[in-house]
């Protein structure tokens, strides 16, 4: 659910950050950026190769308090609503390929540019761009209440989204990490045009996470 994504991403945020602080105060921050690292998408392809498992790791990563903050604000308020209509497996699944995405696009960019190669790219942006462009894709019509504008149809709020990225784009501020949001968004619009022909793309996603779980729940006794 949107509730269980947020404490992961919480929780990863907390840990990540304690992590940091203790092995600084033991004077070893060469180990805590080991393990920060393995949050991280790098865009330099020889260390991105060798961590696939980043393309992933880095969408419950955050770079501060209010980069975490409104991100979750996003997955609290879309989340819940795609929940509620299409269910919790399919919120985790278009969150995931949301944010792979994201990542592709970005070490794509970086790469065929050929800028920034030393950048790396973290939050959970991309995959949010996705929900929110998914959930509004498949209930334009559906009004949030906004403090002091009042009730609002969430397409245009998927749209500011989509402009805002644009914007940051047109006066140069971090155009891998824009392009990152746009991917997911892009994701979320093909997600739901394919699950209203019938088609599920996060077949792969909801397959994982059942092997994964396998290892966590006791077979019966025969």
């Amino acid at each position: 659910s949107a509730v269980q994504l947020i404490l992961v991403n919480v929780a990863v945020f907390i840990i990540l950050f304690v992590l940091r602080l203790l092995f600084r105060i033991l004077q070893l921050p060469e180990v805590a950026n080991i393990i920060s690292d393995q949050f991280l998408l790098h865009a330099d392809l020889s260390k991105t190769l060798y961590k696939p498992w980043t393309f992933i790791t880095y969408a419950f990563n955050h770079a501060g308090i209010f980069h975490i903050f409104w991100n979750m604000i996003g997955l609290f308020w879309f989340g819940r609503l795609f929940n509620e209509y299409l269910g919790s497996q399919r919120l985790i699944n278009l969150y995931v390929i949301g944010a792979i995405a994201g990542g592709i696009v970005y070490v794509l960019v970086f790469n065929f540019i050929g800028a920034y190669q030393n950048s790396a790219l973290i939050g959970a942006s991309g995959a949010i761009y996705a929900i929110v462009i998914g959930t509004a894709l498949f209930m334009p019509n559906y009004r949030f209440n906004l403090i002091l504008i009042g009730p609002v149809k969430i397409i245009y709020i998927a749209l500011f989204f989509i402009l805002i990225s644009l914007f940051d784009m047109e006066r140069g501020n971090n155009i891998g990490g824009n392009l990152a949001h746009l991917a997911g968004g892009l994701i979320g619009f093909v997600y739901i045009h394919q699950f209203k022909k019938g088609r599920e793309l996060g077949t792969f996603v909801f397959k994982a996470t059942e092997f994964f779980k396998s290892f966590f729940v006791k077979r019966p006794a025969v």
